[in-house]
C-alpha cells in the first residue's frame, strides 16, 4: 500500500527505482576508493621499508655492479708552443677488443620479513690494446710515457670483490691494488702496474669474483665489445643501453650474448676527460624477482574497483530480480570485506609464498562474503552464486597475473564477458520503475 504523503510516496518510489539504487551503488563505490587508495599507499610504505632493509644488506654483500674497462691510464706531457712550461696529465686508452664472459650464481637472502636477490659473478675479461690508436693533437710520440702506464678497471662497488683479482698483461702476472690513478674512467676501481711491454698489440686477461645484487652491467669500452652471460635464473631482464644479439631463456636459466661496436656508443677510443657516457652506455642483465610480493600486490590492487563492481552487481541483480531489498550498509560491509582481501594478501605474502597467500586470502574473503550474503539476501542458492562468482573472479585474476604478456588481452576479454552477462541479465529491468 502506497503512503498518502507525497514526499513519502516519492521516497518509496526512489528506493524502488533500479536507476536510483544503481546510482547509489556507484556513489558507494566512489566512497570505497578512499580505503582502496590507502591500501596502495600501504603497499608503497612496506616496499620502502623493504628497500631500506635491503640497502643495509647490499652494503655488506655488494650493490648493483657496473664494470667499466679495463683501460690503460697513460701519463702524457702537454707542451705549449713558445713556453717552457710542461703540463702532465693522464689519458685513457680503451681496448681495441674486449671479450667478457661471466656466470652468475644467484641466491635469495632474507632480513626479517624481507627477501632480496644477490649473486656471485665469475667474470673473465680478455682483449688487447693497440698503442697506435693513441694519437693526440699537440702531443709528440716521445711525450707519451708508456713506461708509467697503468692498467685500470672500474668497479662500481669495491665492497663486492670476493677474491684477489688475477691480472695478466702480455702473458705476465700483474699485482692488482685498489684505487685508480685519477678521475676519467670511473668513480672507484682497481689498478695494476704493467710489466715491461714490447711493441705491438698488448693483450690482457683479468679474472675476478664479484658479489653483487640484482643487476650486473658492463660498459662497451672496446672497439668491439662482446659479452656473454649466463645464470640459473628463469626471469632475466636485459637492461642498459643495448639488448643481447642472442638469448635463450627456459626454466633452467638463461644465456645471452651481446656484441657492441664503438660506432654504437657516444665516447671516443681515447678519453682525455671524464665521461658520464661510460656508465650510461653500460648494458647487461637484471635478475628480475617475479616473486616480489609488493610488485604482485601492486598489480592486484589495480583490480580493486573491478572486484567492487562485480560483487555489487551480483547483489544488485539479485535485489532487482527477486524483489529483495539490500540496505546500503550491507553493500558497504560487503565492499569493505572485498577490500580486506588486498590487506590480507599483503600481510600473508610477507610470510609465505605469494601463491599460497593469494589462495588463503581469496578463500577467507569468498567464504566471508558468501556466508554474509545468505543472511543479507536470504537463500542458500544466492550464497552459492556469490561464492562461485568470487572464486571465479579470484581465479581469473590470478591467471591474468601469471600471464604478464597477455594480461591486457585477458583482462579485456574478461570485461567483455562480464559486460555481456550484465546486459543479458538486465535486459528486462524496469529502470524507470513504471511497474511500481
Amino acid at each position: 500500500m502506497l503512503p498518502t504523503d507525497p514526499l513519502a510516496r516519492l521516497g518509496q518510489s526512489l528506493r524502488q527505482s533500479a536507476t536510483f539504487r544503481l546510482l547509489g551503488i556507484g556513489a558507494l563505490i566512489l566512497l570505497l576508493l578512499i580505503p582502496a587508495t590507502m591500501l596502495g599507499e600501504l603497499v608503497r610504505e612496506r616496499s620502502q621499508r623493504r628497500d631500506e632493509a635491503l640497502m643495509e644488506m647490499r652494503a655488506k654483500w655488494g650493490d648493483r655492479q657496473t664494470i667499466i674497462g679495463p683501460a690503460l691510464a697513460i701519463p702524457v706531457l702537454q707542451r705549449v708552443p713558445g713556453q717552457t712550461a710542461v703540463t702532465r696529465r693522464i689519458v685513457h686508452l680503451l681496448p681495441s677488443e674486449l671479450d667478457v664472459q661471466g656466470r652468475l650464481a644467484p641466491e635469495r637472502r632474507r632480513r626479517g620479513l624481507f627477501e632480496a636477490v644477490f649473486y656471485r659473478a665469475s667474470l673473465e675479461l680478455a682483449g688487447r690494446f693497440d698503442p697506435a690508436e693513441l694519437v693526440l693533437p699537440g702531443v709528440a710520440p716521445g711525450d707519451v710515457l708508456w713506461k708509467e702506464a697503468v692498467l685500470e678497471l672500474g668497479i662500481s662497488d669495491l665492497g663486492g670483490v670476493a677474491e684477489r683479482i688475477e691480472a695478466r698483461y702480455n702473458g705476465l702476472d700483474c699485482r692488482v691494488d685498489p684505487g685508480l690513478c685519477g678521475p676519467g674512467l670511473a668513480a672507484s676501481g682497481v689498478r695494476a702496474l704493467l710489466p715491461p711491454a714490447g711493441a705491438g698489440q698488448d693483450s690482457f686477461l683479468l679474472k675476478l669474483e664479484l658479489n653483487g645484487s640484482e643487476e650486473l652491467l658492463v660498459s662497451p669500452v672496446g672497439r668491439a665489445t662482446r659479452l656473454k652471460l649466463g645464470a640459473p635464473w628463469a626471469d632475466p631482464s636485459f637492461s642498459g643501453g643495448f639488448l643481447p644479439a642472442e638469448s635463450q631463456i627456459d626454466k633452467a636459466g638463461f644465456t645471452a650474448r651481446w656484441q657492441v661496436l664503438d660506432l654504437n656508443r657516444n665516447f671516443p677510443q681515447v678519453l682525455q676527460a671524464p665521461s658520464p657516457e661510460l656508465a650510461n652506455a653500460a648494458f647487461g642483465v637484471r635478475l628480475y624477482d617475479a616473486k616480489d610480493v609488493y610488485q604482485q600486490a601492486t598489480r592486484v590492487a589495480k583490480y580493486a574497483v573491478l572486484f567492487l563492481v562485480f560483487t555489487f552487481a551480483a547483489f544488485f541483480l539479485t535485489e532487482t530480480t527477486s524483489r529483495r531489498s539490500v540496505h546500503p550498509i550491507q553493500y558497504l560491509l560487503v565492499g569493505l570485506a572485498t577490500l580486506l582481501f588486498y590487506l590480507l594478501l599483503l600481510a600473508l605474502g610477507e610470510h609465505v609464498a605469494f601463491g599460497l597467500a593469494y589462495l588463503l586470502a581469496a578463500g577467507c574473503i569468498t567464504a566471508l562474503i558468501a556466508g554474509y550474503s545468505r543472511a543479507a539476501v536470504g537463500g542458500t542458492g544466492f550464497m552459492w552464486i556469490v561464492g562461485a562468482l568470487l572464486a571465479t573472479l579470484h581465479g581469473y585474476l590470478y591467471l591474468v597475473l601469471q600471464l604478464e604478456d597477455y594480461a591486457l588481452l585477458m583482462g579485456s576479454l574478461g570485461l567483455l564477458a562480464v559486460l555481456a552477462a550484465a546486459m543479458f541479465f538486465t535486459r528486462r529491468v524496469d529502470w524507470y520503475g513504471k511497474e511500481n
